[in-house]
This record gives C-alpha cells, sequence and structure tokens, in this order.
C-alpha cells in the first residue's frame, strides 16, 4: 500500500470513528447543508452491491484484503453522505468525490 493510500485509510477510518463514537454516545453529528458529492440513487446501489459481495467475499473465504476493506468503507461513507451529508471536515470532498469516480467508471467498464 502506497503512502497516499496508508493516508486515505487512515482519514476513512478516523471518519468513521467520530461517526461510531457519536452513534455510541447518542449524539447527533452535524451535517452539511447538502451533500459532498453528486452522488445518485443509482449510485448508492451499486456502492452498497459492492459492499455485499465484499461481505460475501468474506463469508466464502474467511478473509478480506485490508484494501477491499478500506475502498468499501469509503464507498459507504458516500452513501451515509448522500443519505445525511456528513459534517464539512469529517473526510476531505476529494476522497468521497474519487470514491464516486470509482464507482461510476467501474459501471461504465460494466
Amino acid at each position: 500500500m502506497g503512502h497516499d493510500e496508508v493516508n486515505a485509510l487512515s482519514r476513512v477510518k478516523s471518519a468513521w470513528e467520530v461517526i461510531f463514537e457519536a452513534r455510541a454516545a447518542k449524539l447527533q453529528l452535524p451535517t452539511a447543508p447538502t451533500s459532498h458529492t453528486d452522488a445518485t440513487a443509482e449510485d448508492l446501489l451499486d456502492i452498497i452491491t459492492d459492499a455485499a459481495v465484499a461481505f460475501e467475499e468474506f463469508l466464502e473465504t474467511g478473509s478480506i484484503e485490508a484494501g477491499r476493506v478500506a475502498s468499501s468503507m469509503l464507498m459507504l461513507l458516500v452513501a451515509r453522505d448522500f443519505i445525511l451529508p456528513l459534517p464539512d471536515q469529517l473526510v476531505p470532498d476529494a476522497d468521497l468525490t474519487d470514491a464516486l469516480a470509482v464507482v461510476r467508471e467501474e459501471r461504465q467498464l460494466g
């Protein structure tokens, strides 16, 4: 894993930890006025399906590579941001828009 990927993984993990801690404390995170991406319902369907494929892989093999987990976690942040916008600065917008671009590229490639 390259330096940029390690940094992105760290940012994703940190963002989810904030979300998990707020949920455990029964606190509502502040939200941004709008989503940080232009994700669509079709994008979210792809994200959810890709995450389910990763879970199935784990169930079938008993393991999953860290990069695949990190990718799924980032994609689920995009979905979470679509449903209820993430607080500004929780994760860089570029991380979210780059992840969304990957989803769309994979859809184009079929």
